[in-house]
């Protein structure tokens, strides 16, 4: 995987666990010790403040250990301290393409879900929208089995 592919990937992947656990340890915190936020400001600024210059930081700091991680390593190899990667087997491939297509159906429903009741003028509109997470999942799932077939073939 390029270097800055997986800094783009760990930057995001950072920046939603740490946001994820500093806001659900902060309102945890809330719970357990039975605060009492009246007007809501405590929950805003946990949210919009703390929440987010926390995952910042964390987002960072994941950035810059998977770059360094993987320099590291791609330096061992070209060293001949590391053997170099195997490439994946096609059954390998071929599950890694159904969880991908699992993740999209999953991410796109959610989207959807947070979206809010959705209303439509006609029955068509409401079935394409419907249809939406199960045909992006698809086409993500043919793409990568495409892939790794087509990647296949060129190593036989």
């Amino acid at each position: 995987m390029p270097v800055v592919l997986a800094a783009i990937l760990a930057f995001i992947g950072g920046f939603i666990l740490t946001y994820v656990v500093v806001v659900g340890a902060a309102l945890g915190y809330m719970s357990l010790a039975n605060v009492f936020d009246r007007d809501g400001g405590m929950s805003m600024a946990i949210m919009f403040l703390l929440g987010p210059f926390c995952a910042l930081i964390g987002a960072l700091g994941a950035t810059i250990a998977t770059v360094l991680r993987m320099n590291r390593r791609a330096r061992a190899i070209e060293l001949g301290e590391l053997p170099s990667p195997k490439p994946r087997s096609l059954p390998v491939r071929i599950a890694g393409a159904l969880a991908a297509a699992v993740l999209t159906y999953f991410t796109v429903w959610a989207v959807m879900w947070l979206a809010g009741p959705l209303t439509f003028s006609t029955y068509w509109a409401a079935l394409a929208v419907s249809l939406l997470p199960v045909t992006l999942a698809l086409t993500v799932g043919a793409l990568l089995v495409w892939r790794a077939l087509r990647r296949r073939a060129s190593t036989s």
